[in-house]
């Protein structure tokens, strides 16, 4: 799998109501989206809205749909109006919070989740998406405090397992990101992310034949993941000059994916320097700086006349 899928807490549409059940078109509606036709839900929920705009159940079901969908901006407008219509009923808080995630709004993610786990303490999906939301705001020692209570619910959430697993790295835990890592890829063996992040950390700890075991089968997971190549191409280099031209094809391989990476141009710049091409050099840091990367600015001005 290219990715671990984080699951939002079920199909479970809260806002229904008994006196809602007997609206035909919400439970055609709600039935659409309990058997995954989102865009039918979503189809049949306008219809409802249109008919009763002041109907909160009809507008939380819909964001709930949107959200399945991944249509993130259209969950959280559905769930700004179900909360207009019931401030009272906390899960538009939880989904809304999570969406938020999604869009990068981290401090409005907080303060939505934060407003839900007062009264749902122990949700697990609440608890793990504000540990996301402080880690974007780099707030690790918060995230991780929200992570380890997740993992230590459920020890097995691969998701909550890999983010911790970032964090330790960032902040200078190596051996403990490379176990958290570990245990991602024993739950998720083609989780090209995770043998990735390994890696790195395995790189970082001067374990290069480690490291590129992890990028060699993340590479083979993801064939189009630039990351991989530009990070094996620094193991490579570890390796001694004898690597240089094999760094050389991983870096070229990456930019292939992404032309706009500018640290790797920067890379490249020096390793053609190392390999005696100082023309190819000097056209990648100018590149490099074209691109807004700083440190390419000194090597161009020492090396490129």
């Amino acid at each position: 799998m290219k990715k671990l899928t984080v699951i939002l807490w079920g199909l479970l549409f809260v806002f229904s109501s008994c006196s809602h059940q007997k609206d035909e078109g919400m439970v055609s509606a709600d039935k659409k989206a309990e058997s995954g036709d989102f865009k039918g839900a979503i189809a049949g929920y306008d219809t409802i809205i249109a008919r009763h705009p002041k109907m909160p159940a009809a507008w939380f079901n819909r964001g709930h749909a949107k959200y399945k969908l991944e249509d993130f901006k259209g969950a959280i407008a559905d769930m700004e109006k179900a909360i207009e219509l019931a401030p009272k009923r906390l899960e538009a808080y939880k989904i809304r919070g999570c969406a938020r995630v999604k869009t990068n709004d981290a401090e409005g993610a907080i303060r939505d989740l934060d407003m839900f786990l007062v009264s749902h303490p122990k949700d697990v999906e609440a608890i793990r998406f504000r540990g996301f939301a402080r880690f974007k705001k780099n707030d690790f020692q918060g995230a991780l405090a929200d992570l380890d209570k997740v993992i230590g619910i459920i020890p097995k959430d691969g998701d909550a397992l890999n983010k911790r697993g970032e964090i330790k790295f960032q902040t200078g835990d190596l051996h403990g990101a490379i176990v958290d890592q570990s245990a991602v890829i024993a739950l998720s063996p083609n989780f090209a992310t995770a043998y990735l992040d390994r890696g790195i950390a395995n790189l970082s700890l001067g374990k290069t034949d480690e490291a590129l075991d992890d990028f060699n089968k993340a590479a083979g997971i993801s064939p189009k993941y630039g990351k991989v190549y530009a990070n094996r191409a620094k193991a490579y280099i570890k390796k001694g000059k004898g690597s240089y031209q094999a760094a050389m094809t991983d870096f070229s391989r990456a930019l292939e994916i992404n032309p706009k990476l500018g640290e790797i141009y920067l890379n490249r710049g020096s390793l053609f320097l190392a390999m005696g091409s100082k023309k190819e050099a000097c056209a990648d840091w100018n590149k490099a700086i074209s691109l807004g990367v700083k440190e390419a600015e000194e090597l161009s001005r020492k090396n490129c006349k």
